[in-house]
């Protein structure tokens, strides 16, 4: 899949190896609305600093990380001038490697959605996280699955 550098889209699979899918082009039950996602943003990102601000989230595409996918360390490319969060959601497939790691300043956080995934008592759980867009990030390579 294609990414953004300096407002042009560039293919470069030493730097990002992944699928896109557009949301248009198939069926999925998932409705970003209903998932709770808008509050949890509200809460965890705007609290106290813009709490009425509106949040619009629109899913546009979806990213397939099979195995030896990856993304290598990047901060996003705003789409216009209101975004300001990236939210990843991660839906249930059984896969090894693939950690989502956010870095800030001199801190690192690394989330391991295979084990949620893996460890989660709920069949079909859907993981996520969201920051800021201009929070450097990377998913590492995936070793197993889809």
């Amino acid at each position: 899949a294609t990414f953004s550098v300096n407002n042009e889209s560039v293919y470069d699979e030493s730097y990002r190896k992944v699928g896109k899918m557009n949301f248009a082009d198939f069926a999925t039950s998932f409705d970003i609305k209903d998932s709770g996602q808008t509050d949890v943003v509200r809460q965890e990102l705007l609290e106290g600093v813009d709490d009425d601000r509106e949040i619009k989230m629109d899913c546009i595409s979806s990213m397939s990380y099979g195995k030896d996918s990856f993304f290598k360390a990047h901060k996003d490319t705003p789409r216009d001038q209101t975004m300001f969060s990236s939210p990843v959601f991660v839906f249930p497939s059984p896969h090894e490697g693939g950690e989502f790691v956010l870095r800030e300043n001199e801190h690192e956080w690394a989330v391991d959605f295979a084990k949620s995934i893996s460890e989660s008592s709920q069949q079909l759980c859907v993981s996520y996280v969201s920051s800021y867009s201009d929070v450097e990030h990377e998913v590492r390579m995936v070793t197993f699955g889809l």
